[in-house]
């Protein structure tokens, strides 16, 4: 059966959201989230595109929210296929890498290397600074994507 949900969410500013997807609809997300919660769904996904420039002034608040709401906000570089590679030929520095990410995140993270979980693919985890949530870096296998991911941490 299903067990996980991986849903995208670029930002959290009705008006962002309007630009980036060319219609209204983050209520919707919104409650379609709570709904997947509702339903019992847990380490839900939220798969975030981070562009400069766009919405990588959001990436603490869309951090913040996730781990309120108890999902995995997971933070990925623009693809250079279809219309990720139209966007890097027409606008190459909106690329922002993994690292940078990480660097914007980092007093959340703690330092030290990365390391892989079992079972969890080729995700490699970072704690962070705050309980026991980590930070997940993954490169994809025979891309140049790279996505990272943070975990909400407990409290203690």
């Amino acid at each position: 059966g299903l067990h996980r949900l991986t849903v995208s969410l670029d930002t959290l500013d009705a008006g962002r959201f309007r630009q980036l997807t060319r219609r209204d609809g983050l209520e919707h997300v919104r409650r379609g989230l709570e709904a997947a919660r509702a339903a019992g769904f847990q380490g839900l996904k939220l798969d975030t595109v981070v562009l400069r420039g766009t919405n990588d002034d959001e990436l603490r608040d869309i951090t913040s929210f996730a781990w309120q709401h108890g999902f995995v906000p997971r933070f990925l570089e623009v693809m250079k296929i279809a219309e990720g590679a139209a966007l890097l030929a027409s606008a190459p520095d909106t690329l922002i890498s993994a690292r940078e990410i990480r660097e914007l995140l980092g007093d959340l993270l703690e330092g030290g290397p990365a390391s892989r979980e079992l079972n969890r693919g080729p995700a490699k985890y970072v704690a962070a600074r705050a309980g026991d949530g980590r930070w997940k870096v993954r490169a994809k296998q025979g891309r140049r994507g790279v996505s990272a991911a943070a975990a909400a941490p407990t409290s203690s």
